[in-house]
């Protein structure tokens, strides 16, 4: 079931995206569309309530590897997290066509 759910929010999101509609993605959308509560996300994570509170509040920024963790458990890209965070991420080439040499 959760699998499912990553895949229709990836592709939701990903219309949005192209929508150029990115106003409404919030980490607490992206919580709601993975169907996974705050406390959860914590356990998931290893992080703490009290940070992914703070993530979701909007009053701290993850690091780059707690932002990989976020991402992962959520389902999403760096792209789309970064967005949740309201990073404009505007002519930033997506991870397609990327190698890895």
């Amino acid at each position: 079931m959760t699998i499912v759910t990553h895949s229709v929010t990836i592709v939701t999101l990903l219309g949005m995206i192209e929508k150029k509609d990115t106003s409404e993605i919030t980490l607490r959308l992206l919580l709601k569309r993975a169907d996974i509560k705050q406390v959860k996300l914590a356990e998931l994570t290893g992080l703490s309530r009290d940070a992914i509170r703070a993530y979701v509040a909007g009053r701290r920024m993850p690091s780059l590897d707690n932002a990989a963790l976020l991402a992962r458990e959520l389902g999403v890209s760096f792209k789309v997290l970064a967005q949740a965070f309201g990073i404009d991420v505007n002519n930033i080439p997506d991870d397609e066509g990327s190698s890895s040499d």
